[in-house]
């Protein structure tokens, strides 16, 4: 009888284990249904917490539908999931990329619901890229007593969020990109096509609130010639934390900032309201116009900052519409983004470039331009066979900055030791350093000079701190590490340079980390019969741990 009770105690154990335990991913390719990729041989049926954390070449691919869970799910360790058409799973919290890497790709119809609590993307010094393409869909149920978020980048981490056309679904209660301690980095991306982009819909969403937002941009197919709205908020709130991405592709990201997106020109907008069922707190983009009518590639570079005086202005002319018709210009140039303030030049028909002089632009074409200043120029393209307002263009800015930082070199390494001058118990060092400055700006027209300690085994003095050439009285053996430092009031320039101080001539011969001669036992710099003797003293001596020695 005890036998048949301890067996249906056993069995009862197993049952009831199965349910609770921790399910591993232990495969380094497979599919998720296949329960020998499971290090219980089975795989999880719905209460247990799921974890994808085995090694950084495993592929999950996961195409059935699995779950609901009521549990979490952890991604982490270089991990892949791949939820392919017809794949779909459910869990009441989950943290994908925390501490380390982590990877999840979505495509066909595949779906990822979270059911009680918020998914995090890149945590806690980590990093996720997530992506969803096809008509796949990510949705956070919306429960009016406890808010279920979407967090990109929290707590140090990094996060990347890809919506690849414009099929994707994302629905979530709150979106919070970098929610808490300074140092995250969160970046949403939006690849547009034909529709426009996928609409991120939620209640509220916050940008920026403890770290780096980053939005980024780009087309696989024309976009339409309308407004995109990239996150609809389906409240009143405002857009919370900063409420404005860092960069928008890399450049200024503030209200109204214009991009080019295939052939189409947007602005972009933090005060949109789709449906104008609510105040304005989405996240558009605002059709201009076509592109194709307008100057492009500027040189110099858009918000570029030059270190010469820059001699001419020149673009690529667009084509005409017609193929055929001449193309003129109109360039305005000066230090305000406004026509009417700026000088203009008229050139004939397919000119693309302007040299910057009085003749061209009397008030501010005087060579060379202000140094520290910011220039604005505008092309205006006028095309016969086209809209006459289709070519007016934008306004590019460039910034002068002509001051090149002090050329700084603090010397060469040195080596020396304790006495080597003849003073017992100290050494003195010459500090040899060389400094050289273009003489801007002007005023000063000079550059002042310092020499700090950097590091070593006991503070010094250096005498004097503030010329090329100083020395400094070192006392205890070690290495040192000093600092020579130029400051021309606007830019600064450093170099170190190391001295490594024996307490006599044979320690300062290796203090760089060189060994010993192999025969050299008592590291006295000479191979002799003391030596010999350490030898000696040590000769047939049995160093065997494990066996005596024969």
């Amino acid at each position: 009888m005890m036998k048949k009770v301890c067996f249906l105690f056993l069995v009862l154990s197993i049952l009831s284990t199965r349910g609770r335990a921790d399910f591993n991913w232990n495969a380094e390719l497979g599919n998720w249904a296949d329960g020998a990729n499971w290090d219980k041989g089975f795989k999880p049926d719905g209460s247990e917490h799921v974890n994808l954390p085995f090694s950084g070449t495993s592929v999950c691919t996961l195409n059935t539908a699995e779950g609901p869970f009521s549990s979490r799910l952890v991604i982490r360790d270089g991990q892949t999931l791949n939820i392919e058409d017809g794949g779909s799973v459910g869990f009441a919290w989950s943290r994908v990329g925390r501490n380390t890497a982590a990877f999840v790709n979505m495509s066909g119809n595949g779906s990822f619901l979270m059911n009680n609590d918020d998914l995090y993307i890149g945590l806690e010094n980590g990093y996720c890229e997530w992506t969803l393409s096809d008509s796949s869909s990510i949705v956070i149920n919306v429960d009016a007593d406890d808010g279920e978020e979407l967090y990109i980048g929290e707590d140090g981490g990094t996060g990347l969020f890809t919506l690849i056309g414009s099929n994707v679904t994302v629905n979530v209660d709150r979106i919070r990109l970098t929610a808490n301690n300074p140092g995250g980095t969160a970046v949403m991306k939006f690849v547009l096509d034909a529709g426009g982009a996928s609409t991120i819909s939620c209640q509220r969403s916050y940008i920026g609130e403890a770290g780096d937002a980053h939005l980024m941009l780009s087309t696989i197919a024309q976009p339409p010639a309308e407004d995109i709205v990239l996150v609809h908020a389906t409240s009143s709130y405002d857009i919370g934390g900063t409420g404005v991405f860092n960069t928008l592709n890399g450049g200024p990201a503030a209200e109204g900032t214009l991009l080019v997106l295939g052939g189409n020109v947007y602005s972009l907008s933090y005060a949109y309201d789709a449906d104008e069922d609510f105040e304005n707190n989405d996240l558009a983009l605002v059709f201009i116009k076509q592109a194709k009518n307008l100057a492009h590639s500027p040189n110099p570079a858009d918000r570029s900052t030059v270190s010469s005086s820059p001699l001419t202005l020149s673009w690529t002319l667009p084509d005409p519409n017609d193929g055929v018709s001449p193309v003129s210009c109109d360039v305005y140039f000066g230090a305000d983004p406004n026509r009417p303030q700026m000088d203009k030049v008229s050139l004939t028909a397919g000119i693309s470039s302007v040299e910057i002089n009085t003749d061209n632009f009397p008030t501010y074409g005087i060579q060379p331009l202000p140094d520290a200043n910011d220039f604005y120029w505008v092309v205006d393209c006028h095309d016969p066979s086209a809209d006459p307002d289709a070519g007016l263009g934008f306004y590019w800015s460039f910034s002068t900055d002509y001051n090149e930082a002090p050329i700084v070199d603090a010397g060469p390494d040195q080596v020396s030791w304790i006495g080597k001058s003849g003073t017992a118990d100290q050494e003195t060092i010459n500090l040899t350093g060389a400094v050289s400055d273009d003489g801007n700006p002007d005023p000063p027209g000079a550059v002042s000079i310092l020499w700090t300690q950097v590091s070593g085994p006991a503070s010094t003095v250096i005498s004097p701190e503030n010329a090329t050439s100083a020395s400094v009285t070192i006392t205890v053996a070690g290495i040192y590490t000093f600092r020579l430092t130029a400051d021309d009031t606007d830019k600064q320039s450093s170099d170190t340079v190391d001295i490594l101080v024996g307490s006599d001539s044979c320690h300062a011969s290796f203090l760089d980390g060189a060994a010993y001669d192999s025969m050299d036992f008592n590291e006295d710099c000479i191979v002799n019969l003391e030596d010999f003797a350490d030898f000696a003293a040590a000769w047939m001596n049995c160093t065997n741990t494990q066996e005596a020695c024969y």
